[in-house]
C-alpha cells in the first residue's frame, strides 16, 4: 500500500534516528560495505545509465510540472497539451544534482560513476532544453482553454504586463533555463530569451527617460557619447553594438506602450469597436492606431535582435503573442457589437413581416435597414468590387469574424 508523503517522511526520519543511535558500529560498517557492493554492481551493469533519475524525480509529489494553466488560468482543458515535467525544472535539477552528489559520496570510489554521470548530464541538458522548447512551441494554444468572454477579458486586461501569459512564460524560461544556459553551445532561441530579458530592463529605463523628454533633448549628445563608448568597448558580449542595443530597447518600449494603449478595450465592447473601426478605416502608414504602432515596433525590434536560426520561430510567436491575442479579442468584441446593432436596428424592424417582397424592400431598399447598417456601423469592415460584390475587408491579416 502506498504511503502518503507525510508518513513516508516520518519513516525516513525514524530510520535516520535508528542509525544515529545504533551502538553496533561493526554491524553498521558491514551493512554499509554490502550496500556499496550492491550499488557498484548496479552502476556497472552493461548498458546501465542514470536516465531513471528523471522518472524518480517526476514521482516526487512535492514537485510539480509546468502547465499552460499556470499562465493562462483557463478553465477548459487543451487537447494534446504538452507540459514541462518536474525533472526539467530548476527544483527538479537541484534534486537530481543533490542525489548524484550523495551517490558519489556513498561509493568507495566516485570514479565508478564518473562516466555515466557525464553521459547523463549531456543527455539531461539536451532533454531539458527540448522540454522547454516544445512547451514554448505549443504555448499559444493556451488560448483554447479560455471559456467565455469573462476569461478572455481577464487575460486581455493583463496582456501588456509581465503578468500576461506571454511575457510571464519568457520570464519563467529565463529563470528555469539559467542553471544550464551558463554553459557554452546553447541553442540560439535560449540566447534570444536572455537578450530579450536584458532588452526589457533597458527598455524600462529608456522609457522613463523618454516620457520625461530627456532623450529628445539629448539625442545629438547621446549619439556622440555612444560612439565614444563603442570605440572604447567595441561590441557587447552578444555581438551587438551599443547603439543597436538602445534601438532594441526603444522598439520594445514602443511595443509595450502600444499594447498598453490597446488594453482599455478589455473593459468595453464599444471601445473595442472604435479601435477596430480605426484600424479598418485608416492608412497604416499614417494611422495613429496602437495596433499599427505595435506592428511597426515589433518589426523594428525583430530587425534589431540577433536570431533567425531554425528553432527560433516559437520565440517570435511568443513575443508577438500579446498583439495577436489582443487583435483577436478586439475583432471578436467588434463582431459581437455589430451583432447587437444588427438585431436592434435591423431584425427588430422586420419582426413579424412575412411577405418576402416587403422584407426585401425594408432590408435592401434605398433606405432599407440592412443597407443603412452596411453603410453605417459595418461600413469600415466591408468592401465592394464589381467581381465580388460586398466582401469582408482584411487588415493585419484578418477580418471581422
Amino acid at each position: 500500500q502506498k504511503l502518503i508523503p507525510e508518513i513516508r517522511k516520518k519513516f525516513v526520519n525514524l530510520h535516520l534516528y535508528y542509525l544515529a543511535w545504533q551502538l553496533n558500529t561493526a554491524g553498521l560498517n558491514r551493512k554499509m560495505n554490502e550496500l556499496q557492493v550492491w550499488l557498484t554492481h548496479i552502476l556497472t551493469l552493461e548498458n546501465a545509465n542514470l536516465e531513471w533519475l528523471v522518472t524518480w524525480v517526476n514521482t516526487d509529489e512535492s514537485l510539480s510540472c509546468v502547465t499552460l494553466e499556470d499562465f493562462w488560468g483557463a478553465s477548459l482543458p487543451v487537447t494534446d497539451e504538452t507540459s514541462v515535467l518536474a525533472a526539467f525544472t530548476r527544483k527538479g535539477k537541484e534534486q537530481i544534482d543533490a542525489f548524484l552528489n550523495e551517490m558519489e559520496s556513498a561509493l568507495p570510489d566516485p570514479l565508478i560513476v564518473a562516466g555515466q554521470k557525464l553521459e547523463f548530464q549531456a543527455w539531461y541538458r539536451k532533454a531539458y532544453f527540448e522540454a522547454w522548447h516544445n512547451f514554448g512551441a505549443i504555448f499559444p494554444r493556451g488560448v483554447e482553454g479560455l471559456k467565455g468572454r469573462e476569461e478572455w477579458q481577464r487575460v486581455a486586461a493583463r496582456m501588456a504586463t509581465d503578468q500576461g501569459p506571454y511575457f510571464a512564460i519568457l520570464n519563467t524560461m529565463a529563470a528555469e533555463l539559467e542553471p544550464l544556459a551558463k554553459e557554452k553551445d546553447v541553442p540560439s532561441w535560449i540566447g534570444l530569451i536572455y537578450e530579450f530579458k536584458a532588452t526589457k530592463v533597458r527598455a524600462a529605463s529608456q522609457g522613463a527617460f523618454e516620457e520625461k523628454g530627456a532623450l529628445a533633448k539629448a539625442t545629438k549628445q547621446g549619439k556622440n557619447l555612444i560612439n565614444k563608448l563603442e570605440k572604447k568597448m567595441g561590441k557587447l558580449d552578444n555581438g551587438k553594438s551599443l547603439e543597436a542595443e538602445l534601438r532594441s530597447a526603444k522598439a520594445f518600449w514602443e511595443y509595450k506602450r502600444a499594447l498598453a494603449e490597446i488594453t482599455p478595450a478589455s473593459g468595453s465592447r464599444t471601445v473595442a469597436y472604435q479601435m477596430a473601426t480605426q484600424v479598418y478605416s485608416e492608412d497604416p502608414a499614417t494611422s495613429k492606431s496602437p495596433f499599427f504602432a505595435a506592428r511597426m515596433a515589433i518589426d523594428k525590434f525583430k530587425a534589431s535582435m540577433i536570431g533567425g536560426k531554425s528553432g527560433d520561430e516559437f520565440f517570435w510567436k511568443v513575443v508577438v503573442g500579446p498583439l495577436d491575442y489582443l487583435w483577436t479579442f478586439v475583432r471578436t468584441e467588434t463582431a459581437c457589437h455589430l451583432q447587437d446593432l444588427w438585431e436592434k436596428e435591423v431584425l427588430v424592424e422586420i419582426q413579424g413581416v412575412s411577405d418576402e417582397r416587403t422584407v426585401n424592400r425594408l432590408l435592401l431598399g434605398e433606405d432599407g435597414y440592412a443597407m443603412k447598417f452596411v453603410n453605417g456601423p459595418a461600413a469600415p469592415f466591408v468592401s465592394r468590387s464589381l467581381q465580388r460584390g460586398y466582401y469582408a475587408k482584411k487588415v493585419l491579416g484578418a477580418w471581422i469574424p
